[in-house]
């Protein structure tokens, strides 16, 4: 079968890739704007056979034929890997100094009930510890949605902390990752999580957004440390 895609040409040439350096190789961790559309066009016409849960990667066949640095070129043959299992993943961060009554009490739940039954909260991994533990953080849990979860919002990420952490008061709580900085009076706009803050693993002050197996990485901070000065909710940083 034949089928022409139509792709935003703007963000397929920013999206700089270098086809034959090491990173390239680890496409897995690989999500772009450009990746996703084409992911997209094929669950609209193979609907029976994949789900838009974005649970996917791409691996590049010929990527000694790219002509340049982009991941997306003229000729690329590519091979389309589902991931299994429940996606996305989601590992809660702490500064060593925030939430520590709240945190020593945490214990992982091996089933959850109420809102969140069928989520799965697991114990982090020592790679994974490696990746946080730098200026002060340590990560907690990580949680995973049932599979029929195909959006993860802000909301639900806010309350599965709230639920875990017993807090009375989920106003204390402010995410980030990244350039990207949520606090309690962010206004959730309904859109997964995953899918529109963590196409990339963008590093900042040695934090990184994701783990190498490519589960989203949010910083959480209580909401009282925050300065005037600072960004204000829903602004990249």
């Amino acid at each position: 079968m034949r089928k022409q895609f139509l792709l935003p040409q703007d963000e397929v040439a920013r999206c700089i890739v270098h086809g034959q350096a090491h990173q390239y190789a680890v496409e897995v961790t690989h999500r772009c704007v450009g990746r996703q559309a084409l992911y997209e066009e094929l669950t609209s016409i193979t609907p029976g056979m994949l789900q838009d849960h974005g649970g996917c990667w791409f691996r590049t066949l010929n990527k000694e034929s790219n002509p340049g640095t982009t991941c997306l070129f003229d000729g690329v043959r590519l091979e389309l890997n589902v991931q299994s299992g429940p996606y996305p993943e989601i590992g809660f961060c702490f500064p060593r100094t925030s939430f520590v009554f709240e945190r020593d009490q945490f214990r992982i739940l091996d089933q959850r009930t109420g809102v969140f039954e069928g989520w799965i909260q697991r114990a982090p991994i020592d790679s994974e510890r490696l990746r946080v533990n730098k200026q002060g953080y340590e990560v907690l849990y990580f949680v995973q949605p049932p599979p029929h979860k195909h959006k993860v919002t802000l909301n639900d990420v806010r309350q599965e902390l709230s639920d875990s952490l017993k807090l009375n008061d989920p106003t204390r709580l402010s995410l980030t990752s990244g350039p990207f900085l949520w606090t309690a009076e962010f206004q959730d706009d309904g859109r997964d999580m995953y899918s529109v803050y963590f196409n990339k693993n963008i590093v900042v002050d040695s934090r990184h957004m994701k783990t190498t197996r490519g589960s989203a990485l949010i910083y959480v901070l209580e909401e009282r440390s925050f300065s005037p000065g600072q960004p204000f909710a829903g602004r990249t940083v």
